[in-house]
């Protein structure tokens, strides 16, 4: 540390700078990890919807959805806990024949 200080101004404000902003990305980042349960309720409603032939409205109920993306290694934790998921068993209603294709795992996810 007493490197840093033996700088110049301008160069003392560039490492001082350059450590806020690693701390801050790991802060971030740490809190982001800690509340990825996180959940906010989406309020119900009615809506017609996009790609359907049927143009009258359909209700939908009150539901939570994350307040983070869900990462690869989530998902992966999903699927090996509800096998209705994996690829040789989640319905094509669901899924199409691109679901879980950029994995490298065997066909039984």
């Amino acid at each position: 540390m007493q490197l840093m200080w033996q700088k110049s101004g301008k160069n003392k404000m560039k490492t001082l700078m350059l450590v806020l902003t690693c701390l801050t990305t790991i802060t971030g980042f740490c809190q982001q990890k800690s509340s990825a349960s996180a959940m906010v309720t989406i309020n119900g409603g009615s809506y017609i919807p996009l790609y359907s032939n049927d143009v009258q409205q359909t209700a939908v109920k009150s539901f939570e959805m994350d307040v983070y993306p869900v990462t690869n290694n989530d998902f992966l934790v999903f699927v090996k806990a509800n096998p209705g998921w994996s690829k040789s068993k989640v319905k094509s209603l669901f899924a199409d024949s691109n679901y879980l294709k950029q994995w490298r795992f065997g066909s039984d996810l």
